[in-house]
């Protein structure tokens, strides 16, 4: 029987766990970032199930990997998966991704000075690399798209703020307003606010899906508010995600609680920080919107050669 190896690189933007392929899955195939990712979709479930799913990873990990560009203007191409699908990746895991892959020579930048650019399904991002891990996600662009959207969980009853951010919708929902705690973050019932918010964007004629649902609340620290994210699988993130940071500082500009053009702190649900900052004030089809850069560190946590056997009933991943 065959003995498989997979070699992946390890690290954690503001506490959520990115786990880069460094070896052992093939290349995505496709004449543009989109065609790729369909690709894998057909032909790398099996290598994506092997590399986030247990006894190598958990229901919660994110994974990527590298491919080359097709955009003549970006440095490489990136796609994203999780548990249950291959993604286009979001900005922690661009910003994971994009920094281990440089560090470890997996990625090689000409100019030093000049903005790392990478391609997603999603479109082209730039980064600014810092000292020790730090990477900055360079002019998010945001759009506060409507307030007060009703939602009602159980009795409670709340509005949300819509907010087109990182090209997708993000509702933001007060999570005292609701009635959740964020010490339990009950997993079963942060799902459920985001199909009854889901459902709610439909109502109110929202065309495009919500992305991520943004239950807010008071931070634990120093920042200036807490967001855990819910995405469309369910799953938590353990940080705030980048595009989650720019939507929710956007909103506290917008309704005055910041002062003057500070970067905004927010926190996730793991105590890790994003720093958002609104550097521009745009506007699209005549309507305001802001373009936010977004800081964090990435810190490597692993170097990691993994392995299965054929014969190994559970060896190349399951879930619960």
């Amino acid at each position: 029987m065959a003995r498989h190896e997979l070699r992946t690189l390890d690290a954690h933007v503001a506490g959520q766990t990115v786990r880069l392929v460094a070896g052992g899955v093939a290349s995505p195939h496709g004449f543009n970032m989109k065609a790729r990712l369909l690709d894998a979709r057909n032909r790398l479930d099996d290598a994506r199930i092997a590399v986030t799913c247990e006894p190598r990873g958990h229901a919660d990990l994110v994974g990527a990997v590298l491919t080359e560009a097709t955009d003549p203007a970006a440095h490489a191409g990136l796609l994203s998966f999780d548990a249950t699908e291959w993604r286009s990746p979001s900005m922690v895991v661009q910003m994971a991704a994009a920094r281990l892959a440089v560090e470890r020579g997996l990625l090689t930048v000409g100019d030093s000075g000049a903005p790392l650019v990478v391609e997603t399904p999603g479109g082209v991002s730039r980064f600014r690399l810092g000292e020790r891990g730090g990477i900055t996600a360079l002019g998010l662009t945001v759009q506060i798209m409507g307030g007060g959207i009703p939602v009602a969980l159980g009795s409670r009853k709340a509005t949300a703020d819509v907010v087109q951010a990182g090209g997708g919708l993000r509702a933001l929902v007060d999570a005292e307003a609701v009635g959740l705690s964020f010490v339990t973050l009950e997993r079963r019932r942060l799902g459920e606010l985001r199909s009854i918010v889901a459902r709610g964007l439909v109502d109110a004629g929202f065309a495009s899906p919500l992305e991520e649902l943004l239950v807010t609340g008071p931070a634990h620290g120093d920042a200036d508010l807490r967001v855990v994210a819910v995405s469309e699988s369910g799953r938590l993130d353990r940080s705030p995600t980048g595009e989650g940071a720019a939507a929710a500082a956007t909103v506290l500009h917008a309704i005055g609680l910041v002062d003057g053009d500070r970067a905004v702190r927010i926190e996730g649900p793991s105590g890790g920080v994003l720093q958002a900052s609104v550097v521009d004030r745009i506007e699209i089809d005549g309507a305001p919107a802001a373009s936010v850069d977004v800081a964090g560190t990435a810190w490597l946590i692993g170097d990691h050669t993994w392995f299965w056997d054929d014969d190994d009933p559970l060896g190349a991943g399951f879930t619960m």
